[in-house]
């Protein structure tokens, strides 16, 4: 699969930001799931990948409802 995973772009052409970029991801991700509980819809169906310039989950859906005693004040502040 990661030979086919265009989302940077490659070589000489390869997207200049990408480490920040994942940097971010990484922050946006750790703070979704502290802040939200996330469950799927349907566990027991079955993931379809859909391959395009990246790979992205085809149908898959999900609920979110907040953590209880999470503070979003680290949300507003950016602290």
């Amino acid at each position: 699969m990661n030979k086919t995973d265009l989302t940077w772009g490659a070589g000489d052409r390869a997207c200049m930001g990408k480490n920040i970029a994942r940097c971010e991801i990484y922050k946006l991700v750790a703070t979704l799931y502290s802040t939200f509980d996330v469950q799927l819809v349907d566990p027991a169906k079955e993931w379809k990948l859909r391959e395009a310039l990246g790979v992205k989950p085809d149908g898959v859906e999900a609920t979110l409802s907040f953590r209880l005693g999470a503070s979003f004040d680290h949300l507003r502040t950016g602290k």
